[in-house]
């Protein structure tokens, strides 16, 4: 905190203080409490995440809500700001996507937006790290043909799998 004064403190995910084991969140957001009182004037604190964690975190103490005197709320990016996302992060990639494969990249947001682990900008990156790896295998498989190299095709989102160790979904 002492290295905020006379500037900001920026959290992301916040609520991630509520799960600890030890009570050192409930410590910890405590502290960040009487600091926000005690010196007044001397930082701005930032906290964020996810809409429905922020306001378990924020009910989690009522020293929060009294303190706290501006929320902003940024609603997630819908499905054509979702694929421009996609576009511009394969683009610098130094790949073109292949109209025909943004339906399968759709459709595959589509299943994402209704899932608690929704990402939102992240879950564009995710889904393409995956079609590259695919592509890759494609490529290498012959699948897709070398004159395609830096085009993303159909083939390529087909049974990707998003998602952690253990918890893969397949599409």
């Amino acid at each position: 905190l002492r290295h905020a004064y006379g500037g900001v403190l920026f959290i992301d995910e916040a609520y991630s203080l509520m799960d600890s084991s030890d009570n050192s969140g409930e410590q910890v957001i405590a502290t960040l409490i009487k600091q926000m009182e005690d010196q007044r004037g001397k930082f701005i604190l930032i906290i964020a995440g996810y809409t429905n964690e922020m306001k378990m975190l924020i009910d989690m103490n009522p020293g929060f809500e009294s303190r706290i005197k501006e929320y902003l709320h940024f609603p997630d990016y819908n499905a054509v700001e979702m694929r421009e996302i996609f576009m511009q992060m394969a683009h610098k990639n130094n790949f073109v996507v292949d109209h025909n494969a943004l339906d399968h990249y759709d459709a595959i947001v589509a299943r994402e937006r209704k899932l608690k682990s929704f990402g939102n900008g992240r879950t564009a990156r995710n889904v393409l790290d995956k079609v590259i790896d695919k592509h890759t295998l494609n490529l290498s498989t012959g699948v897709i043909p070398p004159s395609d190299r830096y085009c993303l095709k159909s083939q390529d989102f087909q049974n990707i799998k998003l998602g952690g160790i253990g918890f893969d979904r397949e599409f």
